[in-house]
């Protein structure tokens, strides 16, 4: 058949054509923390093991506030069954910047307690930031040391 094109370049052809219409929508279904897409909330809990002291367990949420960006905060944390007292959140809280897109919380277990690191993202390129981050230790006894 002159002038048709074979049957496996049109399959070649087409399938060059659908995997990069996927690779389109992936991309543009990617979150992105600069984009105002509709009020959004994420919720995050984690809970962490640090023998001897037991299981430290954070929990917080960002959420979308206007055209300024996110709010972000801790809203619980436990040392086991114990919450750590009402004031260590809020210093927490008030150390957090304003319109900070929060990134999951590091833990690391540190001597009789557990050390905490708030890193956030980076609202120009989405990657996380090296700075502001609020540093600190939750000493099994209940009180907070600040590293930041």
């Amino acid at each position: 058949m002159l002038g048709s094109i074979p049957a496996r370049s049109i399959l070649l052809l087409s399938l060059l054509t659908l995997s990069a219409c996927a690779a389109v929508d992936a991309r543009s279904s990617a979150a992105d923390p600069s984009e105002d897409t509709a009020a959004t909330t994420t919720r995050y809990e984690f809970e962490f093991d640090c023998p001897p002291s037991g299981k430290f367990r954070i929990a917080g949420t960002t959420q979308w506030v206007d055209d300024h960006g996110y709010r972000s905060q801790v809203s619980e944390l436990r040392i086991g069954a114990k919450p750590l007292a009402k004031r260590w959140i809020e210093e927490i809280n008030r150390r957090i910047p304003a319109e900070a897109y929060q990134e999951r919380p590091w833990l690391t277990c540190s001597g009789g307690g557990a050390s905490i690191e708030l890193r956030f993202v980076d609202r120009n390129d989405g990657s996380v930031a090296r700075s502001p981050r609020v540093k600190f230790i939750v000493h099994r006894e209940g009180t907070v040391e600040f590293l930041d």
